[in-house]
């Protein structure tokens, strides 16, 4: 059987070869020098593979970073959402993508994955290897460096404009505006959606995965705290903080918040999202950017929203049905879990009858498209997709008020919004999950 085999690798393909071995050697005990035999083989054929092109080798990475980071929520289709959930889940998945050859398309990958003459072998012979690792998420002075370089690099850009500006300080202000918005833009908050760079923080946050063990902050301390104290002392967890301790920076990072991954839960457009083993009613949410960089906009003449902590926990405290913030360190929130995993994008599309449809070309009125499509619907459809929308006109409502101090109802949107909502089956409710 081994000098038939050598005879005919080079003839057949991997695929066929692997078929081969199915019907000819699966019912028979493999000796360990048949087994040596065909582990080599198979490793020479898929690097035979592989060398074609050695820049068109995908990794599970690659994959990660072109779904996740690249491509907006509302952008992915439901394909993509199950590649990321076995990219993050099943280990075998995982270490089979990283043999193949180019970015295929998640339905085609998926297709190809499930083939029963090939991948259930694969997934039976592949030796899985201990991946799990410990990742400290709570030392950020790398990734401001880096912001820091960046913002230097705009402003040499910007040299000729700035000095021309001379004495105009308004002119300065609005110059220095559109760097901050700039930079702001390359650190993944951009609505533009254009590709985004990738630091070592956030390069860290796309390999997690479950077994995993991170590592946070619990709390930041200010130095201005520190100083607005009576006599100039902070206590905390027994501790005595004062000036001193800083020497030169502006704030500290204190305590340590360890978690355990468990599965690999989905993703919107800033945060990815976790099970914490052990605990099964909470879900932790990681940024993909550390909340040092996030505090830049802060920082800058470019203030979004969208930094601000407060502002959003202000806000959410209006919304009838929405996540509950259980803990909060720094750079993570642990929030309650919502039994349910149907988002309201793909529930509307399923409604429409439009596949891997991009939500962004989906403008409607809502109340008017209900009252056109009320026939069409049946009953628990019509009440699940009114629940939907008046979801959706509250949260507007709140975001108006808390941003300009006035509401003006509005039932125009753009479906993309949708998707910030899961669909909990048992309380027969959509929750608000996506708000970052």
């Amino acid at each position: 059987m081994v000098r038939v085999y050598f005879k005919m690798k080079k003839v057949f393909s991997l695929q066929v070869l692997v078929l081969y071995l199915l019907f000819g050697v699966m019912g028979d005990t493999f000796s360990r020098a048949s087994s040596d035999c065909f582990r080599r083989a198979i490793g020479e054929a898929l690097s035979r593979k592989s060398d074609r092109n050695d820049t068109e080798r995908s990794t599970s990475f690659d994959y990660i970073k072109k779904l996740l980071y690249d491509t907006p929520f509302e952008g992915r289709t439901a394909s993509d959402a199950i590649v990321i959930k076995k990219i993050k889940n099943d280990p075998r998945f995982r270490q089979w993508l990283d043999t193949q050859t180019g970015l295929l398309d998640s339905e085609t990958l998926l297709k190809k994955y499930s083939d029963l003459g090939v991948m259930a072998f694969f997934r039976q012979k592949l030796k899985l290897v201990s991946e799990s690792k410990t990742v400290d998420l709570s030392d950020y002075s790398g990734e401001r460096a880096w912001v820091d370089q960046k913002r230097r690099e705009l402003l040499e850009e910007r040299k000729e404009d700035l000095q021309n500006a001379g004495a105009d300080e308004a002119e300065k202000k609005r110059i220095e505006s559109e760097i901050d918005k700039k930079l702001y833009n390359r650190f993944g908050y951009s609505h533009f959606f254009q590709k985004k760079e990738l630091n070592t923080y956030e390069a860290k946050v796309l390999s997690l995965k479950p077994g995993d063990v991170v590592k946070f902050a619990k709390r930041k301390v200010t130095l201005r705290e520190v100083l607005d104290a009576p006599n100039s002392t902070l206590i905390i967890d027994g501790q005595e903080i004062t000036p001193k301790d800083f020497q030169g920076k502006t704030y500290l990072l204190l305590g340590t918040q360890i978690f355990k991954l468990g599965d690999y839960l989905g993703a919107g457009n800033a945060t990815q999202i976790f099970e914490i083993e052990g605990k099964p009613d909470r879900v932790l949410r990681i940024p993909f950017l550390p909340q040092a960089i996030k505090e830049i906009c802060l920082e800058s003449t470019f203030h979004p929203d969208s930094c601000n902590k407060e502002f959003k926990k202000g806000m959410l405290a209006g919304i009838t049905n929405v996540i509950e913030i259980l803990e909060e360190g720094y750079g993570y929130w642990v929030v309650s879990r919502v039994d349910g995993n149907e988002n309201g994008i793909h529930f509307f599309e399923s409604v429409i009858g439009k596949k891997n449809v991009d939500p962004r070309n989906i403008f409607i009125d809502t109340e008017q498209w209900m009252e056109e499509n009320k026939a069409k619907l049946d009953p628990s459809t019509f009440q699940k997709l009114q629940k939907l929308f008046d979801a959706m006109i509250e949260y507007d409502s709140i975001v108006q008020k808390s941003k300009q101090g006035r509401y003006f109802k509005k039932t125009m949107f753009n479906m993309s919004m949708a998707s910030q909502w899961v669909w909990e089956p048992k309380k027969a409710r959509w929750v608000l999950v996506d708000f970052d």
